[in-house]
């Protein structure tokens, strides 16, 4: 016969679902029931700030840290090496005592795993933040043992409406075209006509340089002259000039470049209009170069005639002056000289050693002349070499960046992998580690649902690369392996940012144009569940414009059919995600918020929600409780217990 009471947690199990545990049938599992962790403070003691989880009911708690390179525990600035093992121990052990679920945040110091910086796509930087993903995953397996491991993506800037264009349908605006016809544009900008004037941004495949232009600059191309030859094809014969003699120039806009590049290169057909604006563009510089190489190469070829013309009548004249017979030839000789070397005075000479000496330094100029002329010619063809092997070079900085934010992706989640296989060998595991990019900022690629799938698609690819080619799986294996190790956080928080930049349509008000958001983002939230893309959940709130993290039902995001609808889904597939409210000053309120939104039934001490602050976590169930003796090492108050009450 089983011994039971009512201070054990399994007491409240099973019957009606009153006190956030889940259902038995998890079909029947509403959002209602859905259990939320909490995160604790990144920049306290993360053991202290457990104790404090544990004390007010949590049973899941996300540990995290602000810091980046060597830690200060004085300046906030955590770090998870700033633990040692008796910590992370300790860490361990109170969890698994009082039965409470860890994930990992590594650090908000850093964000972006592609390595982009203002100079391009970096290879030390993108090592650096694989560096910083390597001391979370260490510090999740000595600690969590499992579970997620989020980090901020962030991966690179790019126009809000450029995002809207290629995945959303465009809007009605009060604009009209000339047939009166309402004028559309991008679902989402970040500023007024931002789809014509955003920055266009390509990068370089093989160093990840970036070059960016917005797209409001014109083109300017000379007007050519194009004659067709015998057998119909185009023969350049020069430029048009206008009235005052100079070449005649045209202005191309960025969709009339695009248009042109098109027609002139019809290789690069189905290439993006970011790859051919920046060609067209270039390609002026390109042709300017050119130019100049070709004009100081002339210049250089004329003087270098010249030149040997002068050395040939300099020795002519030092002969003459040699077999002069007297003064008086040899002044004649001199100015002779003068004349062909360009001396204006030729009174001055007054010895024929004068004459020699202009004779030397004429030639010598000529020849710095030649020699600078050469150097000119060489430099600019250089920077036409440089723009020409650009060109063939340059690609849409998604793909560029894409892949490197793929690699790292994939390089972090091998070594979860790896320690996931250590762990398990150990018989420690509790649940794969797996790394979870969190869409960032609405202005960063990354952000929009459907760039998350492509982002945890690129790592799980990635992954599953490195796990044929280094650990020997098959394909198969390693493909089924990668949907373990990479899964995105979603924070609908951080989704609500796009509020703000969503464009109303005619006649809409704002209540409208809300809801209208609103539906955007649970739908998205709905697909990234689909698509089996989501493993781990944020919760927070804010009114749309910034990152502020109000209690879950006091700002505008909808929350409630948001996890509603991620949960089905979840319950649907057989997959589970763990929920972590993150709160900021209101601390454990932001979960009690959390509970009344999603109308749990949590009844306090008080009996009602005003006295819930002086319950246990809004629960009627028993905490445990981490005995003084079964952590050593652990600062604590060895003896009172935890309602403060005196063990004697």
């Amino acid at each position: 016969m089983d011994y039971s009471h009512s201070m054990d947690r399994e007491y409240f199990k099973g019957g009606s679902n009153n006190y956030g545990m889940s259902s038995a049938d998890p079909n029947s599992i509403a959002a209602s029931d859905i259990q939320f962790g909490i995160s604790a403070p990144p920049f306290d003691n993360q053991l202290q700030s457990l104790k404090t989880r544990i004390r007010q009911g949590a049973t899941r708690v996300e540990l995290g840290f602000t810091g980046t390179g060597k830690g200060s525990m004085g300046g906030r600035s955590t770090t998870p090496e700033m633990y040692g093992s008796e910590e992370r121990k300790a860490i361990r052990e109170l969890a698994q005592i009082n039965k409470v679920e860890l994930s990992t945040h590594a650090t908000v110091g850093m964000t972006g795993l592609s390595g982009f910086s203002e100079r391009g796509f970096n290879n030390e930087r993108a090592e650096t933040v694989l560096g910083e993903l390597k001391r979370a995953i260490e510090f999740a397996a000595d600690t969590a043992q499992g579970g997620a491991i989020v980090v901020h993506t962030g991966e690179w800037q790019r126009p809000v409406s450029q995002a809207a264009e290629e995945y959303e349908k465009k809007v009605q605006s009060y604009e009209k075209d000339e047939n009166g016809n309402p004028k559309m544009r991008p679902m989402f900008s970040g500023y007024p006509d931002e789809e014509n004037k955003g920055t266009v941004m390509v990068a370089r495949s093989d160093t990840g340089d970036i070059q960016a232009i917005p797209k409001h600059i014109k083109v300017h191309e000379p007007e050519k002259i194009i004659e067709k030859d015998a057998h119909g094809k185009d023969v350049f014969k020069g430029y048009k000039l206008d009235e005052n003699g100079k070449i005649k120039l045209r202005e191309l806009s960025f969709i009339e470049a695009v248009k042109e590049a098109q027609k002139e290169h019809p290789e690069l057909a189905g290439e993006s209009p970011e790859v051919l604006w920046i060609r067209k563009y270039s390609e002026a510089q390109l042709e300017q170069n050119e130019a100049e190489s070709a004009r100081y190469l002339e210049r250089a070829r004329s003087d270098r005639e010249k030149l040997e013309r002068l050395e040939k009548d300099k020795k002519y004249y030092e002969k003459l002056l040699d077999s002069a017979k007297d003064e008086e030839e040899k002044r004649q000789i001199s100015f002779s000289i003068a004349a062909t070397f360009g001396k204006t005075n030729p009174e001055e000479l007054e010895k024929a050693e004068d004459a020699k000496k202009i004779m030397d330094k004429s030639v010598e100029e000529l020849k710095y002349h030649v020699e600078w002329e050469e150097k000119a010619a060489l430099s600019y063809e250089k920077q036409a070499a440089r723009a020409r092997e650009d060109q063939g070079k340059l690609k849409p900085v998604e793909k560029v960046g894409l892949e490197r934010t793929g690699d790292t992706l994939g390089r972090a989640a091998l070594y979860a992998y790896d320690e996931s296989k250590r762990l398990e060998k150990a018989g420690k595991l509790e649940k794969p580690l797996f790394i979870a990019p969190e869409a960032w900022l609405a202005e960063q690629w990354g952000s929009h649902p459907e760039e998350i799938v492509k982002l945890v698609g690129a790592g799980r690819s990635a992954l599953a690369g490195y796990l044929q080619k280094e650990r020997g799986l098959s394909k198969d294996d390693a493909e089924k392996v990668s949907q373990d190790h990479v899964r995105a956080t979603l924070d609908i928080g951080h989704m609500n940012m796009w509020r703000k930049f969503i464009q109303p349509k005619p006649g809409e008000t704002r209540d409208d144009t809300d809801k209208r958001f609103d539906k955007w983002l649970v739908d998205h939230a709905k697909m990234l569940a689909e698509k089996d893309v989501i493993g781990h959940i944020h919760v927070t709130d804010n009114f749309g414009y910034h990152d502020e993290h109000v209690t879950p039902g006091e700002g505008n995001a909808p929350i409630k059919k948001f996890l509603e609808v991620v949960q089905k889904e979840m319950v649907k597939h057989g997959k589970k995600v763990d929920f972590i409210v993150e709160p900021a000053h209101q601390d454990f309120e932001a979960v009690k918020g959390t509970w009344r939104l999603m109308g749990t039934n949590v009844y306090g001490l008080g009996g009602s929600w005003g006295g819930m602050e002086h319950s246990y976590f809004g629960r009627n169930q028993p905490a445990y409780f981490a005995i003084p003796d079964m952590l050593p090492g652990v600062q604590r108050e060895w003896n009172t217990s935890y309602f403060g009450i005196s063990f004697e």
